[in-house]
């Protein structure tokens, strides 16, 4: 039987409309809550440059609620509606959120439902934003090819297991919101001129690295992307994800990339309500491959 392949990911991958509409792929998005207004939804509700100016001026934090395992079962059954036989599904890192367990979930009550016949695979990535999805699309790529899902899985856990990411902050503020940092030390920090550099790498995020004043945010990306990156990996890419950089250090870290590594940027991506929730609205980073772990 000839495979018909579907990849159903969260807004968290910061894969865009355009992403979705050019290939099989079916996002879920998160709820975002904003003040007084309506709930909407990541990406497809609010585009990751609207948010970036709701987060500098709300006078309280907006957040993000996950969609819940029903809403996952319903993507899956109009997939199955659609004659897909194979699905590959994944989400933000299970250590930051409940939203694969809700996802895994959402493919049990598919089974209750009695659509057995078709194939569902979760992969946690154990990663944020372009580190899955970028493996995405390249597994868009592999079913353009005729590539056999068994074999487009084995590559994504493959990159799942490889795919780091370097990222740095112009404020404390939103790691401590989000806990990933406490207070004291997020107000003293601040307080210095503290940016904390922090590598993402299976599941975790934590600081590596910090550095004193913004202009100095894109040489300690380049640093610790020296002790991290893989050079020797032919498959090596390296991606820019981004919000609202005041000082343009997006195309900063993009030139000294090239500089640095000889590697042109595959791709910037901008940061969605998902994750900027978390770093708000001033971050900039790069995902790449590291050693395999």
């Amino acid at each position: 039987m000839r495979e018909k392949i579907m990849f159903i990911v969260d807004a968290a991958g910061d894969l865009t409309l355009e992403d979705a509409a050019a290939n099989p792929i079916t996002l879920v998005p998160a709820y975002v809550h904003i003040e007084d207004r309506p709930v909407t939804r990541d990406i497809v509700g609010i585009s990751p440059q609207d948010y970036w100016e709701v987060l500098k001026t709300c006078k309280v934090p907006p957040h993000t609620s996950m969609a819940p395992p029903i809403e996952w079962m319903g993507a899956y059954k109009t997939a199955y509606e659609q004659g897909c036989t194979h699905i590959l599904v994944t989400t933000v890192s299970s250590t930051a959120s409940g939203v694969f367990n809700a996802a895994v979930m959402g493919a049990e009550l598919l089974r209750e439902e009695g659509i057995t016949d078709i194939v569902i695979e979760p992969v946690d990535f154990l990663a944020y934003s372009a580190m899955y999805g970028h493996a995405i699309l390249r597994g868009c790529e592999m079913v353009k090819e005729g590539v056999p899902f068994d074999e487009i899985v084995k590559k994504t856990k493959e990159i799942a297991n490889k795919v780091e990411a370097i990222i740095s902050v112009n404020t404390l503020k939103y790691l401590r919101l989000s806990g990933r940092i406490n207070g004291v030390s997020a107000f003293a920090g601040e307080a210095l001129g503290v940016r904390p550099v922090l590598l993402a790498r299976g599941g975790s995020i934590n600081p590596c690295d910090k550095v004193r004043g913004d202009k100095n945010i894109v040489q300690g990306i380049i640093t610790n992307l020296k002790k991290h990156m893989n050079l020797n990996d032919p498959e090596q890419q390296i991606h820019i994800v981004y919000t609202d950089t005041p000082n343009n250090d997006a195309d900063e870290l993009e030139r000294r990339i090239k500089e640095e590594f000889g590697i042109e940027v595959k791709r910037r991506w901008a940061l969605g309500s998902s994750i900027t929730t978390n770093v708000g609205p001033y971050a900039v980073g790069a995902a790449y491959y590291g050693h395999p772990r």
